[in-house]
């Protein structure tokens, strides 16, 4: 019943890893814990220009729809320079030549750097094997504007972490990560970034969609931003361009359906503050299941099924509410389905060695019709 007990852990280890049903349940107790996080403000130091409905009515628009000539982009990128911003990024991929306003938009972008924007991703599986490469801007740009990755790993359709960087399958180009370059801009040192088996930081959420606050494009474009915000407003800080809509570039998150921009937003807070979620020590983890259950197993063989099975439920919730509280007071994430999978399969397993044990006890001192009732 030992030999079960701490052969189990293992087990499941590999089944949560391998399994995607195992799997998935495990990351809804994880998107649990992110929903009880505190809430925290937003970076002072970062600020969100929303590309919105409203803009639209108030741009000089032949047709009011997205996307927005890059001549009105260059206007946005002088006004923002002008204002002193620090960086200026875009979280839209300009790949498609359009000569004419091209040449504008770099003119404005040179006398206006650094300016970001994203690289336009596809991906390829080959041998089970997901390849991606990435498109850098129309080569007017390419000169003048620095290509960042936009796109973040969706398990089970929803956004939990991001990767810092990303390489080219094809030319082997390191492509930054868009919220990782905006914390470098912020101050910050993302080489010291704690990150899980495949190279992933886990975002911290600061709240539910509709955190950071948009200042509407149109604002900036026609300069009337002045009036409301002040003529400081922007000095100094790192500005993300990006869509506001209820319908294109969303995605699923533990806090809710969210804007792609304001995702990025959210990790580029976590990075810039170094507060991403961590993993707990996995020796640890695994050294703390193996012994409960080993304990599970000798209060089995001790005190019987039914009192293991209550004691099976008290360990299991208690050890589901620790890793609730260690996770929304230290951001440490410690696995809870696992170690609640591995204690049922202690309970069912050694429950019935137990059992089986039993039987041969009695079909050794009395009849087997006896025995078997």
């Amino acid at each position: 019943m030992v030999v079960i007990a701490l052969l189990v852990p293992s087990a499941t280890h590999w089944i949560v890893r391998e399994t995607g049903f195992v799997f998935r349940m495990e990351l809804l107790m994880y998107d649990w814990h992110v929903r009880a996080l505190p809430p925290v403000p937003p970076h002072d130091g970062l600020v969100f220009v929303g590309m919105d409905d409203e803009s639209l009515s108030r741009l000089p628009l032949d047709r009011p729809s997205y996307p927005l000539p890059r001549s009105m982009h260059a206007k946005v990128v002088r006004e923002l320079h002008a204002a002193g911003s620090k960086v200026i990024a875009f979280d839209v991929m300009f790949t498609t030549p359009i000569p004419k306003e091209d040449a504008v938009f770099a003119e404005a972008i040179e006398a206006s750097k650094p300016v970001l924007c994203g690289a336009e991703p596809s991906s390829l599986i080959v041998d089970g094997e997901e390849l991606i490469t990435l498109t850098p801007p129309a080569p007017l740009l390419r000169p003048h504007v620095t290509p960042c990755a936009l796109n973040a790993p969706r398990v089970f359709n929803s956004v939990r972490w991001l990767l810092p960087a990303i390489v080219d399958a094809n030319t082997s180009d390191r492509y930054p990560h868009l919220s990782a370059a905006l914390a470098e801009a912020l101050g910050s040192n993302i080489s010291d970034a704690a990150t899980g088996r495949d190279g992933e930081i886990p975002i911290r959420f600061i709240g539910p969609p509709g955190s950071f606050k948009a200042v509407p494009y149109h604002e900036v474009f026609n300069g009337t931003w002045r009036e409301s915000r002040g003529s400081e407003f922007f000095r100094n800080k790192v500005v993300l361009v990006g869509t506001v809509s209820p319908i294109v570039d969303r995605a699923f998150t533990p806090v809710g359906d969210m804007q792609g921009t304001e995702i990025l937003l959210h990790a580029a807070q976590t990075l810039a503050q170094g507060n991403w979620i961590r993993r707990g020590n996995e020796t640890t983890n695994f050294l703390t299941k193996a012994g409960l259950s080993v304990l599970l197993a000798l209060a089995i063989w001790k005190l019987g099924v039914r009192r293991g099975f209550m004691i099976f439920v008290a360990v299991a919730a208690v050890w589901i509410f620790i890793a609730h509280r260690t996770f929304a007071t230290t951001q440490v994430w410690i696995d809870s389905f696992e170690p609640t999978l591995a204690l049922l399969s202690t309970l069912i397993l050694t429950s019935a060695y137990e059992a089986s044990r039993v039987r041969r006890v009695f079909h050794r001192f009395m009849p087997s019709w006896v025995a078997e009732q």
